[in-house]
């Protein structure tokens, strides 16, 4: 993990984003990435903090407050590294996910990012998070 490299010490942490900062993604689940020519896309399962707008009481038998949305990386400029591992887990209720978002650190308009699922370090334009309706 990149934590332990010096070199990114003076890096933001994910929730330092708009649309992140009440949302604990070392929890959330990655459902599907999507890589366009300008973008790349991961579909979430996010876990909306107490302090969330959208954060309403868990249903019976979940942990946490889940919501599905969208963590979108927009007017790709580079890609320095992009490993999809495509490893999918299922949980008790039978749904696949790819895993966590171990690591989302960024400066300027760069984004390391690093889970079971794969890396990602990408330079971009803005980041934007949606979420759905439920």
């Amino acid at each position: 993990m990149i934590y332990n490299d010096e070199k990114y010490k003076k890096w933001n942490e994910y929730f330092t984003i708009q649309g992140l900062k009440d949302v604990y993604l070392q929890d959330s689940y990655v459902l599907k990435i999507d890589k366009g020519p300008d973008h790349i896309s991961f579909f979430m399962d996010f876990v909306l903090m107490e302090t969330h707008s959208k954060y309403i009481n868990y249903h019976p038998g979940e942990q946490y407050c889940y919501r599905r949305g969208v963590i979108e990386f927009a007017v790709v400029e580079k890609v320095n590294k992009f490993y999809n591992s495509f490893m999918v887990f299922s949980d008790l209720s039978e749904e696949a996910d790819m895993g966590n978002i171990d690591v989302f650190l960024w400066k300027g308009k760069r984004y390391i990012l690093q889970g079971d699922w794969g890396e990602l370090d990408v330079e971009c334009e803005r980041v934007m998070v949606y979420l759905y309706d439920s």
